[in-house]
């Protein structure tokens, strides 16, 4: 059969994929078998250490926050992928014509990642000794690794789009990873910073507090109740290295409405308040420490208040280098109008969130403040809804059958999730008043059945979804749809929940609905089904682990 001339022979995949789709089978298990070999070398406690971190992947909430605040970041001052030119890139197939020469050269490069890993691990006499050769050798080690994944994946088509139109991307990314290698090869220099801290915080507890213990020779600050040792990462030197990064990706992919050398100074400030804000996050772990209050969580309150400053210094200091004239390099300097419609959309499950982490904080097993999470969606809510007018909010029967589904699916993955046998929630909630846990209960099933299926249908397929088709969502007509539009909501919705698996699909379910008539409310009827009959679930059988989360 003769190929039309508009289609060179070369461009067609290889006969050998074609005829041997076990190689595509290979792959995955060759990836997969990499990833487990690369976590088990990277962690200290061995095999066991790692199932009892990774049971369930909980791991994967870990990454889906720092997912979804990088999406948050990019869709605020960024813009969205084209799913045209998405779809547009060449096929993967045409380089396996060389399987050969892929394994000849991962599977070497691999193994020495392997091993440098584990040496660094270790964190013996040997890389005490060597400490600069090995991060420079495993940083180098590791871009060879995916680079050559990443040249057999992709034929050259797809390098020659990504060198023509792909230059900003790729550009933020080779300076990220700089800024990276520079800041691990700064490692020396942490110690300094480990003192600085422990110096600073002995200082700011002097302020409250008449007797402190500051052992500058140990790293060890506090009160004679409560006291920690300054390690790295206590001292600020991930939150520093954080922020870097950040404003180097933003400083380059903004490069040409920010004045230089004024926008420089972000760098400087942004550094200093991250130091600070830690100073801050670390004496308040003290004063905590020592009080101890029965309905405060410690560790809780150490994690994500360092998150909150980082996500609070990054985000000012973007709204900074917007809206500051000093900053901005056009000479007629205009603000920039805040979306009020995509606020809208967004701000429902951002209130959420931000009573969720206060509940963390302040709540050592049973979340008190839920009830304040209904109320601050509701107000979130009340205040948006004319933005809603749009959506025609109707009565769908596929939507309802699909909740039922989707709730099935739920249950059936429920024995892969993390917490799925907890029954803590169920205890806390007998050794209550029979007033305050009924309350309680009520909020949270009116939270879970309404506020929750609204907030999270209005961020995810109201906006995300629509946003990743177009940069000005509104203008996608209704019922629009598009494959890595969907995959891409879909996944995030997933990796945000506790169950990233079960909330992947009914992500994909949810978007099937709003895509089948273009309405919304399809979206947010199947999502309450599920939720309700959840909710009804767990009060009937005691199933308090689906409500871990």
């Amino acid at each position: 059969m003769a190929l039309p001339a508009s289609r060179p022979a070369e461009d067609l995949p290889s006969q050998s994929t074609l005829d041997h789709p076990w190689w595509w089978a290979g792959l995955i298990a060759l990836g997969l078998g990499e990833v487990f070999l690369f976590l088990l070398s990277s962690n200290p406690g061995g095999l066991a250490s790692l199932l009892a971190d990774w049971s369930g992947f909980d791991g994967i909430r870990v990454l889906g926050g720092v997912a979804l605040g990088t999406l948050a970041v990019a869709l605020l001052v960024g813009r969205a992928p084209s799913a045209r030119a998405v779809a547009s890139l060449p096929g993967w197939a045409s380089r396996w014509r060389r399987p050969l020469w892929f394994l000849s050269l991962q599977v070497p490069l691999f193994l020495a990642l392997l091993g440098l890993t584990w040496l660094v691990e270790s964190r013996g006499p040997l890389y005490a000794e060597h400490f600069l050769r090995c991060a420079v050798g495993w940083l180098v080690l590791a871009v060879a690794n995916l680079a050559v994944w990443s040249f057999v994946l992709f034929p050259e088509r797809f390098w020659v789009l990504i060198l023509k139109h792909g230059t900003e991307p790729l550009g933020a990314v080779a300076l990220a990873w700089m800024t990276l290698t520079l800041w691990v090869l700064a490692y020396p220099l942490w110690p300094y910073l480990n003192q600085a801290t422990t110096w600073g915080v002995s200082h700011l507890l002097r302020l409250i507090f008449p007797r402190v213990i500051y052992l500058p020779e140990e790293g060890q600050v506090g009160l004679p109740s409560y006291s920690l040792l300054i390690t790295c990462p206590c001292g600020g030197a991930h939150g520093i290295g954080l922020i870097l990064i950040f404003l180097t990706v933003y400083l380059w992919l903004f490069r040409h409405t920010l004045r230089f050398p004024a926008a420089l100074a972000l760098v400087p400030v942004g550094v200093v308040l991250m130091w600070l804000l830690n100073l801050g996050r670390i004496t308040a772990l003290v004063a905590l420490g020592s009080w101890k209050f029965p309905w405060v969580d410690v560790d809780g309150f150490h994690s994500l208040a360092g998150w909150l400053g980082f996500l609070g210094v990054s985000l000012g200091l973007v709204l900074v280098g917007q809206h500051s004239r000093f900053l901005s390099a056009a000479e007629d300097f205009t603000p920039p109008a805040p979306s009020s419609r995509a606020a809208a959309y967004v701000a429902p499950l951002l209130a959420i969130v931000a009573v969720l982490m206060l509940g963390r904080i302040f709540s050592t097993g049973l979340d008190w403040l839920y009830p304040a999470r209904v109320l601050a969606a509701g107000v979130a809510l009340w205040l948006g809804w004319r933005y809603y007018s749009d959506w025609h909010w109707t009565w769908s029967w596929p939507a309802l059958a699909l909740g039922v589904g989707v709730f099935l699916l739920w249950l059936g993955l429920e024995p892969l999730a993390p917490g799925a046998a907890d029954l803590s929630l169920g205890e806390e909630l007998a050794g209550l008043p029979r007033s305050a846990a009924a309350c309680w209960l009520v909020f949270r099933v009116v939270g879970s059945v309404v506020t929750v299926p609204l907030a999270e249908e209005l961020a995810f397929r109201g906006y995300l979804f629509r946003r990743l088709i177009d940069a000005d969502f509104q203008q996608v007509p209704p019922g629009r749809f598009t494959w890595f539009a969907g995959l891409a909501s879909s996944i995030l919705f997933g990796m945000v929940h506790g169950r990233w698996l079960a909330g992947t699909l009914a992500g994909l379910a949810y978007v099937w609905a709003y895509s089948r008539r273009g309405e919304l409310a399809d979206a947010v009827l199947a999502h309450a089904v599920t939720n309700a009959l959840i909710a009804a679930y767990v009060l009937a059988t005691g199933s308090w682990g689906l409500w871990a989360s």
